[in-house]
């Protein structure tokens, strides 16, 4: 019989984190839809007032 130390699964919606013990630590949700969707908003109300690269770039949660 074989042991693991670490697996895999994938989800095509979501991922969980799991510690060492099987206790369930994170779970993602439906975060990558809701941050697809938070910046699809914000694309299409810069387009919707004349999109400017530098503005999006320099004046989001995105900029360094």
């Amino acid at each position: 019989m074989h042991s693991y130390e670490k697996l895999y699964a994938y989800d095509a919606l979501s991922f969980s984190i799991w510690d060492k013990n099987v206790n369930l630590i994170y779970v993602s949700g439906n975060d990558f839809e809701m941050i697809s969707a938070f910046i699809d908003r914000q694309l299409s109300l810069r387009f919707e007032q004349g999109f400017n690269v530098e503005s999006f770039c320099c004046n989001t949660a995105f900029s360094k």
